[in-house]
């Protein structure tokens, strides 16, 4: 299909073996807006739930570079950027693994000739974590592969739910005052968890995809398109928007049935059966048994292609741009 959808890159060390390298980004830049601190924990924390779906060494293998991007040169923003660094380090830290290189822009601002006008970017980091794998066929991508198949969600939140800077929001010009964060104790077990579960070969785990930006509702689509493949949830939830669309850390995974009451009690209270995967291509959510969203797959997946479809339009060739985006509606 062609969809521009990953958690992580692999590379072979070798033509012939089956050792390697894998590497994933986190990255938070408007949570900067609300507070540094956190902008800098959730975005290692997205870093790990990007990496956790392919089978490395250890965790205190990982390395990181941090490239920092920030308005220095503005009040309060020595004491921002340097905020963000210690809590950086600290989370770094608790969870035993490094930075070993890094990277500033501390000039991220722009002064417009004509009106005087000075826009200066969100102070933002961005953490690309690397890590050795001795088998690099030992990975779950994000796309659902089976009909049928169970969808379990595990938070990693321990129940937050704060929209601050979410896409929702940002749809309401809006960023909130409430940022999500890091529960690391959650993160850390859970990290070894799904890293035993993908070396296990008895728990099929078929897909595995993080909750990040547009929440738990954006995940799920995600998954059904780019597996050509439909789901049916029922979620329990007297808040329904902020259950789908709040961008605390947290996983979904498409398993065999078999397996489900096995992962649903290792991870105890902090995962949830949601529903299964279906092959009639058809979206389908419900709050306690009331449909909230009933729609074809195909058409929800042309809405999330469109923004790219626009940006080929540019620096494409307009035919070529054309015969991508509508070749999906015949899959």
């Amino acid at each position: 299909l062609h969809t521009p959808l990953s958690n992580y890159g692999i590379t072979a060390q070798s033509h012939h073996g089956k050792t390697g390298c894998v590497v994933a980004i986190g990255e938070k830049p408007i949570l900067g807006l609300i507070d540094p601190g956190c902008m800098a924990r959730m975005s290692v924390g997205e870093m790990l739930t990007n990496m956790i779906f392919a089978k490395i060494t250890d965790i205190s293998d990982i390395k990181c570079s941090a490239n920092w991007m920030w308005p220095v040169k503005f009040p309060g923003e020595q004491y921002n950027i340097y905020k963000a660094c210690k809590e950086m380090c600290q989370i770094i830290s608790a969870l035993n693994f490094s930075v070993d290189r890094g990277k500033d822009s501390l000039s991220m601002s722009y002064t417009d000739h004509n009106t005087k006008e000075t826009i200066k970017a969100p102070g933002s980091l961005v953490i690309s974590g690397y890590a050795p794998m001795s088998d690099i066929t030992v990975k779950v991508t994000p796309d659902f592969k089976h009909p049928n198949s169970d969808i379990i969600y595990i938070d990693l939140s321990n129940g937050f739910k704060r929209m601050g800077a979410s896409s929702l929001y940002k749809l309401y010009d809006q960023i909130g005052n409430e940022s999500p964060d890091v529960h690391v104790e959650l993160l850390r077990t859970a990290f070894y968890w799904i890293q035993m579960l993908l070396e296990d070969d008895t728990m099929n785990i078929f897909a595995g995809h993080d909750r990040s930006d547009g929440g738990l509702i954006t995940t799920l689509c995600e998954m059904a398109f780019s597996g050509n493949l439909g789901f049916e949830i029922n979620i329990d939830n007297d808040y329904p928007l902020e259950y789908l669309f709040n961008e605390e850390l947290g996983l979904v995974l498409e398993v065999d049935n078999n397996n489900t009451k096995y992962i649903l009690d290792l991870f105890k209270t902090h995962a949830y059966y949601l529903g299964k995967v279906t092959s009639d291509k058809r979206i389908i959510i419900k709050n306690k048994s009331n449909v909230i969203i009933n729609e074809d797959m195909t058409v929800l997946r042309d809405d999330w292609e469109f923004p790219s479809y626009e940006i080929e339009k540019i620096q494409c060739n307009l035919e070529c741009a054309h015969q991508e985006y509508t070749s999906m509606k015949h899959r």
